[in-house]
């Protein structure tokens, strides 16, 4: 009976550290941006690709091209991290589509990362999903994308 009490604690304490693990990212970008607009202007230097999966922020920083996900990623790393500005990738449809796409949304402004812009017409958004961080890369790193 003890030993039983006692796997049980050790596989419980073992299953909180692996979550703990997957939440864990220390990464750093390293270029430093200070403010919304150079964090803009900083992901035009990516190049777009449609692909499947989703790169984590020092995959899209190192391959230096990737897909609406991973422009949001990253966008949303540098926020949190350089930032210190909360930001939430939004997964739904753009302008009445059929066809999924990603975004970021810091309070109740819509920033484009694939565009590099900060884009004024929210009634061409439907969000389905939203994920904070580090939610984010707890889903990339255990689904190896966004859940859609």
């Amino acid at each position: 009976m003890v030993y039983r009490f006692i796997i049980i604690i050790v596989l419980i304490f073992t299953s909180c550290n692996l979550t703990g693990e997957l939440y864990k990212y220390d990464w750093q970008i390293p270029v430093e941006i200070n403010t919304i607009q150079e964090a803009l202007d900083y992901m035009e230097i990516y190049n777009y690709v449609e692909k499947s999966g989703v790169f984590l922020p020092n995959e899209f920083y190192n391959k230096g091209y990737g897909d609406c996900e991973d422009f949001a990623l990253m966008f949303q790393y540098i926020f949190e991290t350089q930032l210190d500005i909360k930001a939430n990738i939004i997964i739904g449809y753009y302008n009445n589509s059929n066809v999924m796409h990603a975004w970021v949304e810091i309070e109740d402004i819509i920033y484009e990362p694939t565009a590099g812009i900060e884009n004024n017409y929210p009634e061409l958004y439907n969000s389905i999903y939203r994920y904070e961080y580090p939610d984010s890369i707890y889903m990339v790193r255990t689904y190896g994308g966004f859940v859609d």
